[in-house]
């Protein structure tokens, strides 16, 4: 089962046209330009703003041509990068105005974990008005995790948060949305926070759904990734395999080899990451170098040549199940006479943890 969408809404010189399917599972990141229609898309979802259409959560009919359920009826919760709490209540009254609300016998229990993980214990007692912007929207975030609905929508809910308590908590919600099969929709301009939590991805431009596609589409053509746009990168789902403190240097195995990393203090609890490599810091040979500075020399398969622009080739290179980018000039492509089903190693120049 999916989130089926077709849903239209005119505003002025503003026209929403999203048409898509939505996974009912795992955290589906929405990419686009400011003005793009990202938060008009989560509103209209919501039922907060009433357009045409139809919006489907599974089997259940939330909207039909112009008739949709109202907002409370749809089983869902919304964060708005404002945070929005009720102004004349302090931190636990508002939190207790949820909790009462919620037909759940563990609503309790949801309020005690949610205060607890999300560290508001020492806000409980403080007004909503003398929050700072991070306070408030983990405020927000427990109201709408207390309710234990069944859709997550999110407007960039932790802009406000500084980047490591931002990934620690992103990384909370998925793995309890994950294990209560609850779908979030994922609003962001951070590119590497969409790469790093993402599951799947929907582009917005103009008002319209460009284009759709899961982490594993990502993997097996990045050529093709919208989010990349004219900077190419390819993303390699990894598991540690040691840190040298010796040599300063991590080992990361992906499914095709082993890669060096920079030592990363941030990463030294960490078994799982996702590395991001850029195309043009990937460079190919015939010949393995027998000396060479660059530590990450694999042997590849080229899968692809793609033109770029007037005088630049991306080779799509398979590793093991892995797929490559590596951006060459055209006399490089000549020089070398590089054909698809070749073998070359590729030398990658940097690697990113995407921490």
């Amino acid at each position: 089962m999916s989130i089926h969408v077709d849903l239209r809404l005119q505003r002025n010189d503003f026209h929403l046209r999203a048409s898509c399917e939505l996974p009912m599972k795992g955290l589906s990141i929405v990419w686009g330009p400011s003005g793009a229609g990202k938060s008009t898309f989560l509103k209209v979802l919501s039922g907060l703003e009433i357009g045409q259409g139809s919006l489907l959560f599974g089997q259940e009919i939330w909207q039909q041509g112009e008739v949709g359920l109202p907002t409370y009826k749809r089983s869902m919760g919304y964060v708005f990068q404002d945070g929005y709490l009720f102004p004349h209540m302090n931190v636990l009254r508002n939190i207790d105005y949820v909790t009462q609300r919620t037909k759940s016998l563990h609503s309790k229990e949801q309020k005690e974990f949610w205060i607890s993980e999300l560290d508001l214990k020492p806000l409980l007692l403080k007004k909503t008005t003398e929050l700072s912007g991070g306070e408030r929207q983990r405020v927000a975030l427990a109201l709408a995790l207390v309710r234990q609905p069944r859709w997550l929508l999110f407007d960039e809910p932790l802009n406000a948060v500084d980047e490591p308590l931002r990934y620690r908590l992103l990384d909370l919600i998925r793995n309890y949305c994950r294990q209560h099969s609850v779908p979030i929709l994922y609003v962001t301009h951070s590119r590497k926070e969409a790469l790093l939590f993402g599951d799947y991805f929907v582009q917005i431009n103009n008002g319209t759904v460009t284009w759709t596609g899961s982490y594993t589409e990502l993997l097996s053509s990045p050529e093709d990734f919208p989010l990349f746009k004219t900077d190419k990168f390819s993303i390699l789902p990894s598991t540690l395999k040691e840190h040298d403190h010796h040599s300063k240097v991590s080992l990361w195995n992906f499914p095709g080899g082993t890669l060096y990393c920079p030592l990363s203090q941030s990463m030294r609890n960490e078994k799982s990451t996702r590395l991001l490599i850029a195309a043009k810091d990937v460079s190919v040979t015939r010949h393995r170098p027998e000396e060479s500075s660059i530590l990450n020399i694999l042997s590849s398969e080229i899968d692809s040549i793609i033109p770029h622009g007037t005088d630049h080739y991306f080779l799509k290179l398979k590793i093991g199940t892995s797929f490559l980018l590596a951006q060459i000039t055209y006399k490089s492509l000549k020089t070398l006479q590089l054909e698809v089903g070749e073998r070359v190693y590729a030398q990658i120049k940097g690697v990113a943890l995407l921490t």
